[in-house]
């Protein structure tokens, strides 16, 4: 992806349209998802792709234990899975169990 001079203004004029307004923590987090979700589909091939998702993988989470980013990738790990097999992003669940069919009676 090329980034052009014109771009570029585009991209600054929106940081400092964020980074202006005073916000609260938590609205900040969820600004910044929704900065980082606009800026997805600027991502136009598999090595950004590759190259973002081993960021997210690698990143610290602030004020997070652990065994608390354990779960978030495992959970990942369940989404990745789930569309590998062509599900919805579900985690894979054990087939349930079929009952045995009743005999229905003849007349």
């Amino acid at each position: 992806m090329k980034l052009t001079k014109e771009r570029l203004i585009e991209i600054i004029k929106e940081e400092l349209e964020l980074s202006s307004s005073p916000v609260e923590e938590v609205q900040k987090q969820t600004s910044d998802v929704t900065v980082i979700a606009k800026l997805l589909p600027r991502i136009d091939n598999i090595k950004e792709y590759e190259q973002l998702l081993n960021l997210v993988v690698d990143s610290p989470v602030k004020g997070v234990s652990d065994s608390q980013k354990k779960m978030l990738l495992k959970r990942l790990r369940d989404k990745i899975n789930g569309v590998l097999s062509g599900a919805s992003g579900a985690p894979e669940q054990a087939p349930a169990k079929e009952q045995p069919q009743q005999p229905t009676p003849q007349a």
